[in-house]
């Protein structure tokens, strides 16, 4: 029964999470990271996650970035590997907010699945902060050097 009610409620929160209200949506993906934690009855949304890796929102890019973060550590099919690429992409993300973001989010997501950490570590390396306004640019690059330091640090210490 619980686990019936568990999946209304995260179909309520998905159908929030892409609506047009940013404040609503958002709230929704709070409550989703919070239940990803715990269960992974959110993991059966990684197609829709997957999905707003490509929305021209990059409040949607963000959102369904973080989201498969949270949902990693219970993919057992390798599914995260699958679309590291499409992953990668959001750390140079056209927005600095984004980018920053999916970022700091890398050392997570490093933790969840340590078969990715050469590959997210090349990709952190790939970062050009550069790319962005002079008044982000050493916010994306202490990002990118803290993010970059705990990756290998979790790089190190797998078997």
């Amino acid at each position: 029964m619980k686990g019936n009610g568990e999946n209304a409620q995260v179909e309520l929160l998905m159908e929030r999470l892409q609506g047009r209200d940013n404040a609503d949506a958002y709230a929704a993906l709070k409550e989703l990271l919070a239940l990803s934690e715990a269960t992974d009855a959110v993991s059966a949304h990684f197609d829709t996650f997957a999905r707003l890796l490509h929305a021209k929102s990059a409040f949607a890019r963000t959102r369904g970035f973080l989201l498969i973060v949270a949902n990693a550590r219970w993919d057992a099919e390798e599914r995260t590997a699958g679309i590291f690429d499409d992953l990668a992409r959001l750390f140079n993300d056209p927005k600095p907010t984004t980018a920053r973001q999916c970022v700091q989010a890398a050392p997570a997501l490093a933790q969840a699945q340590p078969t990715l950490v050469p590959r997210i570590a090349e990709a952190l390396e790939g970062v050009d902060p550069g790319r962005y306004p002079n008044s982000t640019t050493p916010l994306v690059a202490a990002d990118v050097a803290a993010a970059l330091e705990a990756v290998r640090a979790l790089g190190s210490t797998a078997t």
